[in-house]
């Protein structure tokens, strides 16, 4: 199981394998599309949005996203786009 970030910790956002130089935060509102941001943004992380543990029990599926403030703005990202702590 990979173990969440908590409220407060500041990491980067950046998606795996992306060439594009921007990143989409996605809206909370899901009427609405989400925005850009530049590729690693430092965002904070407000709380644990979803946890859905991995089916097959290796910890390597698990589907996690977070809440985040990120230019002023809060909306949504997953664990694998937060590829570096920044503090705690």
């Amino acid at each position: 199981m990979i173990k969440t970030f908590e409220p407060g910790t500041l990491v980067r956002l950046s998606e795996q394998h992306e060439d594009d130089l921007q990143f989409t935060v996605g809206n909370i509102d899901t009427s609405q599309s989400g925005w850009k941001v530049k590729h690693n943004s430092v965002a904070m992380i407000i709380k644990l949005l979803k946890h859905i543990p991995d089916v097959i029990g290796d910890g390597d599926n698990d589907v996690i996203s977070y809440v985040v403030l990120v230019d002023g703005r809060t909306g949504w990202v997953y664990h694998e786009d937060c590829t570096e702590i920044v503090t705690q």
